[in-house]
């Protein structure tokens, strides 16, 4: 347990369930693992990307502290999102940390 309260963890695997805050070298990812969702928010000096909003989470490819993350969303698959699924590869992973209280 960290001084807030919230749990850390080396790795997410997108089977623990719970809210996780994913802090990298230039952004930060809420995983919501119960709602099967992950948003990226860009740090000072990232670009914005397509990636920006919530996105439904299909598969957690590598998740890890000290690694690059990488995963897949979901698109919407309407005339405007004419693509099956978005890849997000993030800059070296920093820390994960459980924001809801829950670890398991």
């Amino acid at each position: 347990m960290t001084e807030n309260g919230a749990s850390e963890t080396d790795e997410l695997r997108g089977v623990e369930g719970g809210q996780w805050r994913v802090e990298t070298q230039s952004s930060h990812y809420i995983f919501d693992l119960d709602a099967g969702t992950v948003t990226r928010h860009p740090g000072l000096g990232a670009p914005s990307t397509i990636n920006d909003t919530a996105r439904p989470l299909r598969a957690i490819e590598r998740c890890r502290v000290g690694e690059t993350g990488a995963w897949t969303m979901r698109s919407d698959g309407g005339y405007t999102d004419p693509v099956d699924f978005y890849w997000q590869v993030s800059t070296e992973i920093r820390s994960i940390n459980c924001i809801n209280g829950q670890s398991e």
